[in-house]
């Protein structure tokens, strides 16, 4: 088995490797033709500043990637460089080794290099392991929610379900963000016990579903829980899983537009259930 010292993060130059890059997102998202981020992009994005990083094995055979390109974002009256984070992928036999968490403090130190100071991208509000990664592990923060900003997709994790996102925030030189690359991320000074959550759930022949009218709560510290497993009970469970994405898609952009930012995340080790917890908090980016 490959361990982590046999695995090397760097930048992507060969022609070679871009196609197979091609190939990893048919095998992770199971994407037709027609969705696949083409190896010519790639190449031109990166000859103008972006940036495109991959996981090689002892073999040399690229086994992850991640890719961003330049883009700007508005502040205030001003427009600002940033990199747009498009793709990050890991093919299946090779998770759990933090090879996505390496990619992006990768990715963070080349964007630096280009004197970019933020990155940006789309997650799955659904997805609590991408959510993890990013607000915890990484030091990301979201007070945006995109609707179906994908639109239809060939994907088998996408396929019946809006493409609703969050989009990250990750001000990379900034505090949190060091201390998180220091391996001492930041946790909101709250329990499971004590945070205010705007639904309660149930379970319903074994998956967990919201139940109950949403609260109205103003405290600093609000929690949202959303099921553990989305990706089997989008297979599965598809009702259940458009329950949770219609709940969802009413409650964040209504908690972000009062000035709640995604914070924390709490799992479901933290928290005891078959589902974790997202932490929001009255917060400025």
């Amino acid at each position: 088995m490959t361990q982590p010292e046999d695995i090397e993060i760097r930048e992507v130059v060969r022609e070679q490797d871009f196609l197979r890059i091609a190939e990893i997102q048919k095998e992770v998202w199971g994407f037709s033709p027609t969705d696949v981020a083409a190896p010519h992009l790639l190449m031109l994005h990166q000859k103008l500043g972006g940036v495109v990083v991959g996981a090689f094995n002892r073999d040399d055979r690229i086994m992850a990637f991640g890719y961003s390109f330049y883009g700007l974002m508005n502040k205030g009256e001003c427009k600002i460089p940033i990199q747009w984070s498009h793709m990050l992928a890991v093919l299946p036999q090779y998770r759990g080794r933090g090879l996505g968490k390496r990619l992006k403090w990768k990715q963070r130190e080349m964007i630096l290099e280009r004197g970019v100071k933020i990155c940006r991208w789309t997650f799955d509000p659904l997805e609590i392991v991408n959510a993890r990664l990013n607000i915890v592990t990484l030091g990301c923060v979201a007070n945006e929610y995109l609707f179906n900003v994908y639109g239809a997709s060939t994907g088998h994790l996408h396929a019946g379900l809006s493409t609703d996102r969050f989009v990250a925030h990750w001000q990379l030189d900034s505090d949190r963000v060091a201390d998180c690359a220091n391996g001492k991320p930041w946790r909101a000074p709250v329990t499971p016990e004590s945070l205010p959550l705007l639904f309660d759930v149930k379970e319903e022949e074994g998956v967990v579903v919201p139940r109950g009218a949403v609260r109205k709560l103003d405290d600093e510290f609000i929690g949202v829980p959303v099921a553990a497993g989305m990706q089997q009970i989008k297979v599965t469970r598809r009702e259940a899983a458009l329950r949770w994405r219609r709940l969802t898609g009413q409650v964040f952009p209504e908690a972000f537009y009062l000035g709640y930012a995604l914070v924390d995340v709490l799992s479901p080790q933290e928290t005891g259930k078959p589902f974790s917890i997202y932490v929001l908090q009255r917060k400025d980016l």
